[in-house]
């Protein structure tokens, strides 16, 4: 069966839904088989490498805290801020940001009104709105658009030139932090692609689910091996991203590096 369903409209839901079941059925079968771990692991590491150092990221809060709230779903059952206020904003209501000499916004904050953090929300609802940063692709450097992000940005907000470093970055990287935990919620909760499935999330349209389906079951997530589906810790990525691959030839040798480390 090949990797694609039309999803035209032309049969009933309930027909293309089972059809779909069984596409996904034959794909955990295709996930369960023996593949090279060589073929998977070259498949993954750039996707792998961003996960880890997304969740790096967020752990030492190198990203705005106002961005990060607006990215979270609490226990509470709070969703993801939205500011439909802000996506409506009209050209002539813009607000000026000021920034310092690195090109990060410092205001303005009144009593009455926090824009600084308003603006770093704000710029989480792009890193996670599904038409402008799609999942589907492996590294953030290969999400396209970017020029578009910018101008869109720049239609709500005026933001000096100079700030337009900043504001890419921090969207590219809580646009990983939100790829990871969409990962962990809507990928890794459910041990099969049925549950996956049954369990979608409405904002994603159905093909790209496909997509990322068939992408996540493509690498198996390197065989990662723990039960709970954690992410590495620092010195276990330490240990993984330096393993020396066979039939490649190094400058220095282990016991250079050792001899290196001791002296």
């Amino acid at each position: 069966m090949e990797n694609t369903i039309a999803l035209d409209g032309e049969t009933g839901d309930q027909t293309l839904n089972e059809a779909i079941l069984d596409w996904l059925s034959e794909l955990d079968e295709r996930a369960n088989a023996n593949r090279g771990m060589d073929e998977l692991m070259a498949e993954s590491e750039n996707e792998s490498d961003e996960e880890s150092a997304a969740e790096e990221h967020e752990r030492e809060s190198d990203i705005d805290a106002d961005v990060l709230d607006g990215l979270s779903e609490s226990e509470s059952k709070r969703g993801p801020t939205m500011l439909h206020k802000v996506h409506m904003r009209s050209l002539e209501k813009r607000e000026a940001i000021i920034l310092n000499e690195f090109g990060q916004p410092i205001g303005p904050v009144t009593p009455k009104k926090d824009t600084v953090g308003e603006f770093s929300r704000f710029l989480g609802t792009i890193a996670r709105d599904y038409g402008t940063a799609p999942l589907l692709h492996r590294t953030w450097k290969l999400v396209p658009s970017k020029e578009k992000m910018w101008e869109y940005v720049f239609s709500k907000y005026i933001v000096p030139e100079q700030g337009r470093e900043w504001v890419l970055k921090t969207i590219g990287a809580t646009w990983r932090i939100h790829k990871c935990r969409f990962k962990k919620k809507h990928y890794y909760r459910y041990c099969n692609n049925k549950l996956r499935w049954l369990n979608r999330p409405r904002r994603v349209p159905n093909n790209n689910l496909k997509q990322l389906l068939i992408l996540w079951n493509k690498k198996t997530e390197k065989k990662n091996k723990d039960p709970n589906k954690q992410l590495p810790s620092l010195a276990q990525l330490f240990v993984r991203t330096r393993k020396r691959q066979e039939n490649k030839r190094y400058v220095d040798t282990y016991d250079d590096t050792t001899r290196k480390i001791v002296s």
